[in-house]
């Protein structure tokens, strides 16, 4: 298991400079450790009248908490290189372990069984509160090199094992397989937790260098991440009997369901700016103000295929049977709050606005699909039905709501550059998996097909949230093209997944 990491606190004042490559002026993070992965594993088995196989994936650890980072600062700080914001704030929990695969193989020369389970993946490791009070100047000259960068994320939820199992059997009177496969369980992602941040007594200016990418460099991004659920392992099952009488072979596979996104917590940004002072942003993507609550998505859910033969001189019976694994359902996101009281935010770059605040719930994870086909040949019968049933998908998240309140003069130059842009956005559901099965079956009497399938359900969509914009700033400017609307404020619910399709085909002759 990830070790937890420690409270970072620092206070500290007076004027910093780096040069370097990936050097932030003030760097305050606390970071959880990563959890373990766990060990595969594969059997075997060959007998005479009986043959049993099983194996069991290990499981995985889970990821370490983050810590509460805080920062105090007063002075200057001045950064000349790329991925080197002026302050970086950060409270990331660890990611959880993947489960281990699994192999399972048995051959026999009357009697053949395998079971092969994938093992589950750990949770993620959430992050903790992530707080600055940062006043003065700041200036960033180079691309991915954020003012002020602030963050609170969850670690990723560690994916399901996948399994896969195999039988066969020989025998001159009767044989019977049967081999079954479970996909491991996807784990839940970490909660991101609250952002607060205030900036003040200062001007912060991104991208002044003279190279031509000096992009991504926001003066200031404050986030709140869900991590991201783990998909839910696979699991493959095939399997053989010929007997001289009768042969039975028989499958069933289970897909793992994939593991519930983490929820992102409340980020809160206040920019106490007075006359004069102003946020300048040069480069793309590099917005004045970029506030964000993002729930994780939910893992996908494991697929399966299932294969299986049989053959028999009286009757070939096959029977197999495989569900796609479920979605997890996405985070929920927190509320997003943008205060400023006054001055100047300026941005000249593409897709760069103002102020963008943003709450978006988690995506659910698509359902597993399934593959299923079996055979069967005997002298007076055969005999074959399968089933296939694809994976429910996950439901979307939940977004909060949005709050802007700007009394500062705003101007964006570039495309697609909206003066204010404020949403809540629910998270769209997932979609069913699809299912599709055939079936083949031959006797010298007779011969029997009989199959099911059925596509899995969609799931809803999470819900957006009320958004408030108040702007008493002298004015806002957009100058680029593409809806670069001076406010633009949108509340949207997030679409329902779609249903899985479903196919199934037969073929018999007696």
């Amino acid at each position: 298991t990830g070790a937890n990491a420690g409270t970072v606190d620092v206070i500290a004042s007076g004027n910093i400079l780096t040069t370097g490559f990936q050097s932030p002026g003030l760097n305050v993070a606390s970071i959880g450790g990563g959890g373990g992965a766990g060990g595969s594993s594969a059997s075997a088995s060959a007998g005479g009248a009986v043959s049993v196989s099983s194996s069991v994936g290990g499981s995985g650890a889970g990821g370490g908490e983050g810590n509460k980072a805080s920062a105090t600062f007063s002075g200057s700080i001045t950064t000349k290189d790329q991925f080197s914001p002026g302050v970086s704030i950060t409270s990331i929990g660890g990611g959880g372990g993947a489960g281990g695969s699994s192999m399972s193989l048995s051959a026999s020369l009357g009697v053949s069984a395998s079971v092969g389970i994938g093992g589950s993946g750990a949770g993620g490791g959430s992050g903790d509160q992530a707080t600055g009070d940062i006043s003065g100047n700041i200036t960033t000259f180079e691309a991915y090199s954020p003012g002020i960068l602030i963050q609170s994320i969850g670690g990723g939820g560690g994916s399901g094992g996948s399994a896969i199992s195999g039988a066969v059997s020989i025998n001159p009177i009767g044989s019977a397989s049967i081999a079954v496969g479970v996909g491991g369980k996807g784990a839940a992602g970490g909660d991101g937790r609250t952002v607060d941040l205030t900036y003040s007594d200062g001007s912060i200016q991104t991208g002044l260098s003279d190279t031509s990418t000096v992009d991504y460099s926001p003066a200031i991004l404050a986030q709140s991440l869900g991590g991201g659920g783990g998909a839910g392992g696979r699991s493959t099952t095939v399997s053989a009997a010929a007997g001289g009488t009768a042969g039975l072979s028989a499958n069933f596979a289970i897909g793992g369901t994939g593991g519930g996104g983490g929820n992102s917590g409340d980020v809160t940004v206040i920019a106490n700016l007075r006359a004069g002072d102003q946020l300048k942003t040069l480069g793309n993507l590099s917005q004045g103000i970029f506030a964000q609550s993002v729930g994780g998505g939910g893992g996908q859910g494991g697929s399966t295929v299932n294969g299986q033969i049989a053959a028999g001189g009286t009757a070939g019976v096959s029977l197999g049977g495989s569900v796609g694994g479920s979605g997890g359902g996405g985070g929920n996101s927190g509320s997003v709050n943008v205060t400023t009281t006054g001055g100047d935010i300026l941005t000249k770059g593409k897709q760069s606005a103002g102020i963008l605040a943003q709450s978006i719930g988690g995506g659910g994870g698509s359902g597993g699909g399934t593959f299923s086909v079996s055979g069967s040949v005997g002298g007076t019968a055969g005999v074959t039905a399968t089933a296939a049933i694809g994976g429910t998908g996950g439901k979307g998240g939940s977004a909060g709501s949005v709050t802007v309140n700007s009394a500062s003069t705003i101007q964006t130059e570039g495309f697609l550059s909206y003066g204010i842009f404020a949403q809540s956005v629910g998270g769209g559901g997932g979609s069913g998996g699809s299912a599709i099965s055939g079936q083949l079956s031959l006797g010298g009497t007779a011969g029997v097909s009989a199959g099911a399938t059925l596509g899995g359900k969609g799931k809803g969509g999470g819900s957006g949230q009320d958004v408030t914009v108040i702007s008493t700033g002298e004015s806002i400017k957009t100058l680029g093209d593409n809806y670069a609307s001076a406010i633009f404020a949108q509340s949207l619910g997030g679409g329902g997944g779609t249903g899985g399709s479903a196919m199934s085909f037969q073929v018999s002759g007696g």
